[in-house]
C-alpha cells in the first residue's frame, strides 16, 4: 500500500503540475480479530458511498458499481470478489441460508435515506444513538461498556486495544470520547468507573467527557 499511494501520489502531482500530500490520512491495517469487528467493518466500508452522498439510499447502493455491496445482493462482477467470508459471519455457507438477507438488515441497521449515523467523527448528539442501544438487548454495565467499545473502536477504524492503550492520534482519541460520552449520556455507569474500565486518570475521562461537541 505505501509503494502504491506513494507512486500514485507522484504521479498525480506530476501530471496536474502540483505538489504535497494527495491523501489525507495514512493508510491503516488494523487486525480483525475481536466478535462482530469484521461486521462493523465490512457495513463501515460498504456504507461509505451513502455517507459521502455519492449514492442517495441503501437501496440505490445495491446498483452502485465502486462497491462490494451489488455483489453480494445481486451475484456477478467482479467474479473475482470473495464471499466466503461474509457468508460464515452471517450464518451460512450456501445462497439459500438467508445469511445475505441477514447482511442486507445488518447493513441497513443505522443507515439513513440521506447518510447514516454510524460512523460519527464526534459524538454531537448522543441520543441519536438510544434506539439502537436499546435493540442490542445488553444486560449489565460492563457488558454495555465492552459492546460499545468495540463498535465504535470498528466505526472509527481503529482497534479497541488502541483506544484503551492511551493512544493520542486524532482518530484515537476521537474513538475514545465516543465510547465515554455515549456511555454515560446513555447508561448509568460512572466517570469513574468508567475511567477505570479504560485504564485512565478519572480527571481524564471527565475533560472527554466534557470536551468537543
Amino acid at each position: 500500500m505505501h509503494c502504491l499511494l506513494t507512486g500514485y501520489s507522484k504521479y498525480f502531482n506530476d501530471r496536474h503540475k502540483r505538489a504535497g500530500h494527495l491523501f489525507q490520512n495514512r493508510y491503516k491495517s488494523p487486525i480483525v480479530h475481536e466478535d462482530g469487528y469484521c461486521r462493523e467493518v465490512v457495513r463501515y466500508i460498504h456504507l461509505n458511498p451513502l455517507r459521502s452522498g455519492i449514492v442517495p439510499s441503501v437501496d440505490a447502493l445495491e446498483e452502485y458499481p465502486w462497491t462490494g455491496h451489488r455483489r453480494i445482493v445481486h451475484g456477478g462482477r467482479p467474479e473475482w470478489q470473495d464471499t466466503d467470508l461474509l457468508q460464515v459471519e452471517f450464518h451460512g455457507r450456501d445462497a439459500d441460508s438467508g445469511w445475505i438477507r441477514n447482511y442486507c438488515d445488518f447493513l441497513r441497521m443505522t443507515a439513513k435515506s440521506k447518510g447514516d449515523c454510524a460512523v460519527p467523527a464526534d459524538i454531537a448528539n448522543p441520543s441519536d444513538y438510544t434506539d439502537e442501544i436499546q435493540s442490542l438487548g445488553l444486560t449489565g454495565p460492563h457488558k454495555v461498556f465492552t459492546d460499545l467499545l468495540q463498535r465504535i473502536s470498528a466505526l472509527h477504524g481503529v482497534p479497541a486495544e488502541q483506544v484503551l492503550a492511551g493512544d493520542r492520534n486524532y482518530v484515537t482519541v476521537n474513538a475514545r470520547r465516543a465510547v465515554l460520552k455515549l456511555c454515560k449520556s446513555q447508561t448509568g455507569i460512572s466517570t469513574a468507573q468508567l475511567a477505570r474500565w479504560m485504564g485512565m486518570k478519572e480527571s481524564t475521562a471527565r475533560y472527554l467527557v466534557n470536551s468537543g461537541q
